[in-house]
């Protein structure tokens, strides 16, 4: 489903839908004919039902449907054993250009974050004390307290992505490394 759609309630879809318990409670899948496009945890079957039918008011919405057996059996045994294989669950999630390169290079957007954060913040504090009456140089600013504050956002930027990185394999072993 493209973002346009998922923002226009998902007008001419048909979503079929099943609830089933499970350790955590009720347990919602939904999926369109391309795969699954919602999981939701609650309170009841009424609830989950209620909030589907708000996150897409435009689309059919059929259930409980028998033929989800197969996509819940995946999901709940990703519940139930996350270091286990993962089932192969057709997903219906389609994102724009810039939103699938952002999730292929998770590197260069942490990147990316650090850099604009660090800039924001070392330019707010500088604005900061010039208009409080603290006359500092520019040059003085970006050599002493921007320049190594960049680098030392990025050198701790790096080990946390991998320490996040590996413990995100731990937990989700990928088909390859299984």
């Amino acid at each position: 489903m493209r973002p346009s759609e998922y923002r226009s309630g998902a007008p001419g879809e048909t979503i079929r839908f099943a609830v089933v318990r499970s350790y955590l409670g009720p347990v919602l899948v939904a999926a369109t004919e391309r795969g699954i496009c919602a999981i939701e945890f609650g309170r009841s079957a009424d609830a989950l039902k209620d909030r589907l039918r708000a996150r897409f008011p435009k689309a059919k919405l059929r259930g409980p449907d028998p033929g989800l057996r197969e996509a819940v059996a995946g999901v709940l045994s990703l519940l139930d054993e996350p270091r286990k294989r993962r089932p192969a669950l057709p997903l219906d999630v389609e994102g724009t250009s810039f939103q699938r390169r952002v999730w292929q290079a998770p590197l260069l957007a942490m990147f990316s974050v650090t850099f604009a954060g660090t800039l924001f913040l070392q330019l707010f504090t500088y604005l900061y004390l010039s208009f409080s009456g603290t006359p500092l140089p520019l040059s003085d600013v970006l050599g002493l307290v921007t320049l190594p504050s960049l680098l030392l956002n990025m050198l701790f930027a790096i080990p946390g992505y991998v320490l996040m990185r590996d413990l995100a394999r731990w937990v989700y072993p990928s088909e390859e490394t299984a």
